[in-house]
């Protein structure tokens, strides 16, 4: 697991970034937040135990929401063949941007 300047699971968890890759034997996961507000939520993290990814919406403080209204985040993922580099990933995290 690695986002643009961090690696492991516990230097990803809890942290902001536009990006993160989760890769395993012959694969590449990459998962960008879609959004402003999306990316500046801590991603919540695991590989350990079982893989999970997604913003983490209660990490340090709880996020209130009024009766009636609604939150919205958008993640989008990249599956990739192979195991991507850090400069691999954030070029398919542009192009993603960009379609």
């Amino acid at each position: 697991m690695f986002t643009g300047t961090l690696d492991g699971e516990e230097a990803v968890h809890g942290g902001a970034a536009d990006w993160l890759a989760l890769a395993g034997d012959g694969w590449t996961l990459v998962f960008a937040g879609a959004t402003e507000e999306t990316r500046r939520d801590p991603w919540f993290v695991r590989t350990t135990e079982y893989p999970g990814v997604g913003s983490s919406l209660a990490a340090e403080r709880w996020l209130p929401v009024p009766a009636g209204a609604t939150v919205v985040r958008r993640i989008v993922t990249v599956v990739a063949d192979g195991r991507l580099d850090r400069d691999t990933a954030a070029a398919y995290v542009r192009e993603a941007a960009t379609a």
